[in-house]
């Protein structure tokens, strides 16, 4: 007979009250600029319309690029959920600076290489109204 090496068995059992909440993506449906689009099909503002099947792309020769949304009103932000491109094929990003404005600066929040097809980063709360992605190195097509 096979005995644990622990001796004693403990169980948590957790209870919650009520529902969980969840707020809201502050981004969707936000106002939205760049630096660039590749056409008028391809702009910002789809970026942050929450359809699967639209994109943001830069100018195609632009190596270089930046994506702003801002949110309205001030918002703590802890994590961040980006993806690149729409068909799983574009991943030109090589490297990126995630920044936030903080009156007339722009801070940086994180920064990463490639993006890919799906990336999900907690971040030290910063709360603000502005945010940018500033892709500082890319295959042509971003």
């Amino acid at each position: 007979m096979a005995v644990a090496p622990d001796s004693i068995a403990s169980v948590i059992a957790v209870k919650f009250k009520g529902e969980p909440v969840v707020p809201p993506i502050a981004s969707l449906g936000r106002a939205a600029t760049a630096s660039s689009a590749d056409n008028a099909d391809e702009g910002a503002a789809n970026a942050f319309d929450g359809i699967a099947k639209t994109a943001w792309h830069a100018a195609k020769a632009d190596t270089t690029a930046w994506l702003q949304v801002g949110l309205g009103k001030p918002v703590t932000i802890s994590g961040v959920a980006m993806q690149e491109g729409n068909n799983g094929g574009e991943q030109n990003i090589r490297a990126y600076r995630l920044e936030y404005r903080e009156g007339s600066e722009w801070k940086t929040l994180f920064e990463g290489g490639k993006i890919g097809q799906g990336l999900l980063k907690p971040v030290q709360p910063v709360n603000a109204q502005v945010f940018r992605l500033n892709v500082t190195a890319a295959l042509p097509g971003i």
